[in-house]
């Protein structure tokens, strides 16, 4: 069998170059989620030869997706979206994170903004992921917009379960399963020192219920990606990239 695809962010590396980031993906084997951000090397309104050029240093490193702030309660989503599928289609990146980034309330706003923006990138290969966060923190919450916005499943586009917040918003790990029954397209990884202290700590080490999360999602057929979300932008007096790494590599990775 072969091992499973798994990978991490660029969140927990903001201060390293691209070249470090490749250096250090190549030596796990793992793949790697760029953050883009105006203050990362991939941003919104980065131009093309900028593109190729970080494309130039990624060569051989796998990008398993774009993890963007794009929002759906945003009037100027769509195009948004559609940016962003530009900027991975240059750097060959399968998945665009996004977020709801609105009330409950809007909805029905939220997934026809989303089906929108599906029907504009459908000539492109890149999946749309609606992110377990903020408003929408609960599976529940982003099973109902995805569910409104594609029907009852959708082969490319879904979601991305962050493994703390559904638990913060009160849901169990079952429910969050049933919820994103057939829309889990990204497992996001981390662990903290509690629901209350969100201080990242080294994975399977906090109050985070990683390895019942690993179990469960193996148990309905998922795969990959798992990917690493060490927050290490907004902790930066935390440093424990390379030992988080180890942990991945251990759980993911067969010899």
């Amino acid at each position: 069998m072969s091992a499973e695809k798994w990978g991490f962010s660029t969140l927990g590396c903001p201060e390293m170059p691209l070249s470090e980031v490749a250096d250090l993906a190549r030596t796990f084997g793992a793949s790697v989620e760029l953050r883009v951000a105006a203050d990362e090397p991939v941003t919104p309104t980065s131009s093309a030869r900028e593109l190729a050029e970080i494309a130039d240093v990624l060569a051989g490193v796998t990008i398993s997706g774009l993890a963007t702030y794009v929002k759906l309660g945003a009037h100027s989503a769509v195009d948004d979206i559609q940016r962003s599928a530009e900027i991975a289609g240059a750097l060959g990146a399968p998945a665009l994170r996004i977020f709801a980034g609105a009330p409950r309330s809007q909805d029905a706003v939220l997934a026809a903004r989303l089906a929108s923006a599906a029907d504009a990138i459908s000539d492109t290969p890149i999946s749309i992921l609606l992110e377990t966060h903020d408003e929408h923190s609960s599976g529940e919450a982003v099973g109902r917009v995805l569910t409104e916005a594609f029907g009852a499943s959708h082969v490319r586009h879904g979601a991305i379960w962050d493994l703390l917040h559904p638990l913060r918003a009160g849901e169990t790990l079952d429910e969050t399963a049933e919820h994103l029954n057939g829309w889990i397209r990204e497992a996001q990884l981390k662990d903290v020192a509690s629901l209350e202290d969100l201080t990242p700590v080294l994975p399977g080490t906090g109050s985070l219920p990683l390895p019942e999360f690993v179990h469960k999602l193996r148990a309905i057929g998922f795969a990959g990606p798992w990917i690493l979300e060490y927050e290490r932008r907004w902790y930066p007096q935390t440093d424990i990239l390379d030992d988080s790494l180890k942990v991945m590599d251990r759980l993911f990775t067969e010899r």
